[in-house]
Formats: C-alpha cells, sequence, structure tokens
C-alpha cells in the first residue's frame, strides 16, 4: 500500500470515527478530538511524503480535530466547541510537560530500545512545542468564532459546505502560517520553510474538504439521547 492510498484510508477512517464519536454523544465528541491531539503530537516526527509533498503523518489527525469542534458548533454551539479546545489544551500540556520528564529517567539496560523510543515520541525542543500550544490555541479558537459567524449568515443545510469549508480554510491557513514561522523561521533556509508551509496546508485543505460530507452525513445521524451521555 502506498503512501498516498495508505493516506486516504487514514483520513476517512479518522473522520469516521469523529462521526461515530458525534453519534454517541457530546462526551466522545469531546474524548475524540482530544485523543487526535495527543496523537498528532506523538506521530509528529513521522516525515512522509504524500502526492509529492513531504510532511508529517500528524497533519491528517489535526485536521480531523477541527470536524470535531465543528460538528459541536453546528449542532451544540460554540460554548461548547470552546469548552473542546480548552479539554484538548489541558491534554496538549500534560504531554509538553511530562514528555521530558519522563526521558529523564534512567532506563534499565532491556529497556533502552524503549527508552529510545520514547525520545523520537517526546523529543521535540522547547521551541517547537511553543509554537505548537500557540498556533493550537489561536487556530481553534478563532475557527469556533468564525464558524459561527458563517453560521449566521448561511444557516440552512444548504449553505453547511460554505460555514464547514470557510471556517476551516482560513483557520487552517491561521494555525499552519504560525506554526511554521514559530517553530522554524531562521533555523531552516527559505526554500524550505516556504516547503513545510505548503506541504502542511495542502494536506490540510484536503482533509478539509474531505470532510464535509461527514458533516452532512451528522444531521442525518442524530447523536444518542441517553441522559448519561449528556455532557455540559
Amino acid at each position: 500500500m502506498n503512501n498516498e492510498v495508505l493516506f486516504l484510508v487514514v483520513m476517512l477512517l479518522d473522520l469516521a470515527i469523529i462521526l461515530i464519536a458525534y453519534r454517541l454523544g457530546r462526551p466522545f465528541l469531546y474524548a475524540a478530538i482530544v485523543g487526535n491531539i495527543m496523537f498528532t503530537n506523538m506521530v509528529s516526527s513521522n516525515i512522509v511524503t504524500t502526492f509529492g509533498f513531504a510532511g508529517t503523518v500528524a497533519n491528517v489527525f489535526y485536521a480531523a480535530i477541527f470536524l470535531g469542534t465543528d460538528l459541536i458548533s453546528e449542532h451544540w454551539g460554540k460554548k461548547y466547541a470552546y469548552k473542546a479546545i480548552w479539554m484538548g489544551f489541558f491534554a496538549l500540556m500534560l504531554i509538553v510537560i511530562f514528555g521530558p520528564l519522563v526521558q529523564m529517567f534512567t532506563p534499565v539496560e532491556y529497556s533502552m530500545k524503549e527508552s529510545d523510543a520514547l525520545s523520537v515520541i517526546f523529543g521535540r525542543t522547547a521551541r517547537i512545542a511553543v509554537a505548537s500550544i500557540i498556533a493550537y490555541l489561536i487556530a481553534n479558537t478563532f475557527d469556533v468564532w468564525w464558524y459561527d459567524v458563517l453560521q449566521r449568515k448561511f444557516s440552512t443545510i444548504k449553505t453547511l459546505y460554505i460555514r464547514n469549508i470557510g471556517s476551516t480554510v482560513v483557520s487552517q491557513l491561521i494555525d499552519n502560517t504560525l506554526f511554521v514561522v514559530l517553530a522554524f523561521a531562521g533555523a531552516v533556509p527559505t526554500n524550505v520553510l516556504w516547503q513545510i508551509w505548503l506541504a502542511g496546508y495542502v494536506i490540510k485543505i484536503i482533509v478539509a474538504m474531505a470532510d464535509t460530507p461527514f458533516m452532512y452525513l451528522s444531521h442525518w445521524i442524530k447523536p444518542t439521547s441517553q441522559k448519561w451521555l449528556d455532557g455540559n
């Protein structure tokens, strides 16, 4: 299975999981968003080439987060979408704080391979970690706000694609630009910086376009109504 096919499989599977979480109820959707945020950070060091662009596989999972918050904004309002963002931020901070501390432990000899693997997973520099946090908070907060603005102007089912794609395209532009500039500006040549930015944005836009049918499906697949799933 080549990278392009694998990319499409992973993308559609992750988007489907987000939709299933929506069907199960808002708490499950919160969990899916947080899970994608944590997984994004765990696989961010895996650089691959897809569709002629070199980038991290984490872009697929990170872009799926925006489907989750858009679903919450669409069906429950921006108040709950902001809550999902702060849940993700809390999970992100746990990784940033405890990741480096875990690496400080001295492993036993037969556990060296596992220890080296942890260094790869949590070995990001402080600059990249800070850039990730800043870009995440600003872009996702903007996405929720902008989705709400578009939803007021284009409120029908027929115009759902406008608010979904319109919010994600702009917020992903903000996220990608902030992260690349804050994390790599001055550390890599300008042409490399541009390639990193372009690769990340193209992949995220592909996912944004692909998640629109899932937004439409959410109006046919209603969330479960059990009281124990009614999160606040």
